[in-house]
């Protein structure tokens, strides 16, 4: 479900699937278009990587489209009853609204990669 704004709606117990697109490389760090909800009411959202912020959040080790894997679940499984999420996604800028952000990110990591 989409709002007046075009942000995408998200209610607690809702399912949430998601698929990513595709990664795009730039100079300055990545673009990842991801397409979120159920297959009749798909939204599409592009999640902004920057460079710099991915090397000093990852440390290199983790690829920007398992970064976009872990960010949506963080986002996905805040407890809001209801939630928009903007069509446009910068991960340097989830911290400012989510202080655990960074914190939850590197938890993942060293569980996956033993950091």
């Amino acid at each position: 479900m989409v709002d007046r704004e075009g942000k995408f709606l998200f209610y607690k117990g809702m399912e949430h699937k998601f698929k990513i697109v595709t990664v795009r490389a730039g100079e300055s760090g990545w673009e990842v278009p991801v397409v979120m909800g159920p297959d009749s009411r798909a939204v599409g959202i592009l999640v902004k990587i920057n460079k710099e912020y991915w090397k000093n959040l990852t440390g290199g080790v983790c690829s920007p489209e398992r970064l976009t894997r872990i960010t949506l679940d963080f986002l996905l499984r805040k407890k809001h009853s209801v939630f928009a999420l903007e069509r446009v996604i910068d991960i340097q800028h989830i911290q400012k609204h989510f202080p655990d952000y960074e914190d939850e990110v590197r938890k993942k990591l060293v569980g996956a990669f033993g950091l």
